[in-house]
């Protein structure tokens, strides 16, 4: 006798939007054990690309301590993806700034995680995920401006 299909219950329903997103992210999480990067430091780098900021800044942001954030920075800075200047008109802060090489250690992440994101996602769908998903991160970034 074969089991019929169990309809998903409405919470189910309800958050699988909220699911899908935490489901996302723990793959990522997991591709991202054996990368060069992780996703914090994914994170902070992403926050420098439009520009330098302080250490201060890149700790609220990340809703973190600045001594939690040293320990990253200090990390990037070894591996040479960013930089720290000293602020000519006030010498006690220093701006951090993305390199060249922490804009392509981003891009070879991304695409990394794209890789990712599409193989769970069966190609038939691949399309439409994709542009749903692109449309909420404009969508999201046009709600954090206004």
């Amino acid at each position: 006798m074969s089991k019929r299909p169990q309809k998903p219950s409405s919470s189910a329903v309800r958050y699988a939007p909220v699911r899908a997103i935490a489901a996302i992210a723990r793959e990522f999480d997991n591709v991202a054990r054996d990368a060069r990067i992780s996703v914090t430091q994914y994170r902070l780098m992403l926050y420098l690309k439009d520009g330098p900021r302080n250490a201060g800044e890149v700790a609220a942001t990340s809703l973190v301590t600045k001594a939690t954030i040293s320990g990253h920075i200090a990390s990037l800075r070894e591996n040479e993806w960013i930089t720290a200047e000293i602020e000519p008109h006030d010498r006690r802060v220093t701006r951090l700034l993305l390199t060249e090489k922490g804009r392509q250690a981003i891009d070879d992440f991304e695409q990394l995680l794209l890789s990712c994101l599409e193989s769970l996602v069966s190609k038939e769908d691949r399309a439409r995920v994709l542009s749903d998903l692109t449309h909420l991160y404009t969508s999201l970034a046009e709600a954090r401006e206004s």
